[in-house]
């Protein structure tokens, strides 16, 4: 019998990726999650391998689960591609001496934490307890600052952040903070304030192995709100040298500070004139949404061996399989991350001709949408194609709600 791999969750359009993957790689895939979190092609995905529906976010549970029902036996390892599993994915492994994630990614995914090894790369940051919010010295920020950003630090997909602009809104942060509900696994009890940065926003990808870092290359990030609609890899061309070489510093830094040796990241940045600012350090994975997709569009390879790639770098220290050939070659890509203006229930989403696109439904017929501009919750579906494909794409679609029939907003 096979060994098999423990998968926590899934991202948005990683489930039948990461299964492959995890059977090229010689195991079977094993899902962890619960279903219910799961529409569209996602849950489809799942559906099709073995998996067990069950919450995931309580580590010392999670164990107990994994051996009543005989997980344990076969065990060859345990990953996650989901930002909100990645700490306890590298948390759960080291309980069955299997190989996991690395452990660093478990004080990674604290943003409070992260932010501390990078001063020299973030906005001015306030951190505090969600029962003791220093007020008084939010308000001095907000003097010097025109616009502030208030998040937990544990958040994932935007929830909980809140723009800070008045002192109305600054009275109003413990009301918001207390009707905030974030998942337990999500709740750290800390958040920060930040002066809000304001520019152009991107993402570094690329992966560490052994302590050394390898970078693929510039994403270009579009969001509507807070709603991410649109990405472009790679940027590098078009973005500004000295830019690019503050990035790679600071990832640098973070790295090496944080004592992070193997596995893929996704770090974000503002672009502030010749420099950046660093705002989100994600780590263990590569980047959610259509990222994976882009970096195998256009290095010109399958999906599945990115995230195969993945599972070689951060669970077993390796870069066999490479799938990265000739950085001269990379293929402009682009992918939009579609919804609805004022959100509704879909009933359908009509694409007569996706062309050569990537197309992944989130959400089902039958599903709600957040309004876009939300938070990443509200994405429909995601098109993913070389530069200029997903944007004609998606600009055919039409999507069917209870209010009648209307285009795509991204």
């Amino acid at each position: 019998m096979r060994k098999h791999i423990l998968l926590l969750e899934s991202s948005d359009i990683g489930a039948h990726y990461s299964a492959q993957a995890v059977t090229e790689l010689g195991y079977d895939p094993v899902f962890l999650c619960e279903l219910k979190h799961y529409h569209g092609d996602t849950l489809d995905q799942i559906r099709r391998h073995r998996h067990f529906d069950v919450p995931t976010g309580d580590v010392e549970k999670l164990e107990v689960f994994v051996r009543e029902n005989g997980l344990a036996d076969g065990l060859a390892a345990v990953a996650s591609f989901q930002d909100a599993r990645i700490a306890t994915a590298a948390e759960l492994a080291p309980r069955f001496g299997v190989p996991g994630l690395d452990r660093s990614v478990s004080k990674l995914k604290d943003k409070g934490y992260s932010f501390k090894l990078v001063p020299e790369y973030i906005p001015i940051t306030i951190s505090f307890r969600a029962g003791q919010i220093p007020q008084d010295e939010i308000l001095d920020l907000l003097g010097i600052f025109r616009s502030l950003v208030a998040k937990p630090t544990l958040g994932a997909g935007g929830t909980g952040v809140q723009r800070l602009e008045t002192p109305e809104d600054v009275a109003r942060l413990p009301e918001h903070i207390a009707g905030c509900k974030l998942p337990k696994e999500l709740d750290s009890g800390r958040w920060i304030v930040q002066a809000f940065a304001t520019g152009p926003l991107f993402s570094l990808e690329g992966y560490v192995l052994d302590g050394r870092i390898n970078y693929l290359g510039f994403t270009g990030r579009r969001k509507v709100g807070t709603t991410e609609t649109g990405a472009n890899f790679p940027i590098d061309p078009a973005l500004n040298l000295s830019v690019q070489q503050n990035a790679k510093r600071a990832v640098g830094i973070l790295v090496e500070r944080s004592g992070f040796r193997n596995g893929y990241f996704h770090v974000e940045f503002i672009e502030c004139g010749d420099s950046c600012h660093l705002i989100d350090p994600n780590v263990g994975r590569p980047g959610g949404g259509p990222v994976a997709e882009l970096l195998a569009l256009s290095f010109n390879v399958p999906p599945s061996g990115i995230y195969k790639h993945a599972l070689q770098v951060g669970l077993f220290h390796s870069d066999a399989g490479n799938p990265y050939g000739d950085f001269s070659r990379r293929r402009g890509t682009e992918a939009i991350l579609y919804g609805l203006k004022n959100g509704g229930t879909i009933r359908d989403v009509l694409l007569p001709d996706p062309g050569s696109c990537l197309h992944t439904r989130i959400l089902g017929n039958g599903a709600k949408a957040s309004p876009v501009g939300q938070d990443d919750w509200s994405w429909i579906g995601i098109l993913s194609g070389t530069a200029g494909e997903a944007e004609s794409a998606a600009g055919r679609l039409r999507i069917v709600t209870d209010d009648g029939e209307s285009g795509a907003c991204f």
